[in-house]
């Protein structure tokens, strides 16, 4: 899935997903606008993003991997 996306359908901001998960608000920042890839985050940021945006680390990933 896309975070973008996700962030979309659950009505989230950057800096809320950023409160919520605990993940620098530049690090989402960045993950949103293309500048870091989500695959090459920490095992840990990915897990904080995915679980405060309720979906699994895997559906999170998909999108990306797919793309590869």
């Amino acid at each position: 899935m896309n975070v973008n996306k996700l962030m979309e359908q659950k009505a989230v901001t950057k800096y809320r997903l950023s409160q919520n998960s605990g993940v620098p608000y530049i690090t989402v920042c960045d993950i949103c606008n293309g500048k870091t890839k989500l695959e090459n985050c920490s095992v840990k940021t990915v897990y904080k993003i995915a679980e405060a945006l309720g979906v699994s680390m895997e559906s999170l990933l998909d999108f990306y991997l797919k793309i590869c």
